[in-house]
């Protein structure tokens, strides 16, 4: 207990516990009713952006040539910024 307490910093480790051997239950398992799809479930084609248009690949080229993709609001950007100032003691 003393090593891993030294190994993590703190006194977090205050028992041991040692399981017996193949005390370990086996895994629960979904029925396999919820594991095959119902005899009557229709398959479909999943569209995806590789399979789009070409017209689809040439308009969303031309937006991304004039607006970058940004995935950050910066009002949430701002907050975090704010929040790290603050911690590390600076004024701005």
């Amino acid at each position: 207990m003393a090593e891993a307490n030294s190994a993590i910093g703190a006194d977090g480790v205050r028992t041991v516990r040692i399981l017996p051997v193949g005390g370990v239950p086996a895994p629960r398992t979904a029925p396999q009713a919820l594991l095959t799809a119902p005899p009557n479930a229709v398959t479909v084609l999943v569209k995806t952006r590789k399979m789009a248009s070409q017209g689809f690949h040439q308009a969303l080229a031309a937006l991304q040539d004039v607006a970058p993709v940004s995935r950050v609001d910066p009002a949430i950007a701002e907050a975090g910024a704010s929040g790290r100032r603050g911690r590390c003691g600076s004024s701005g």
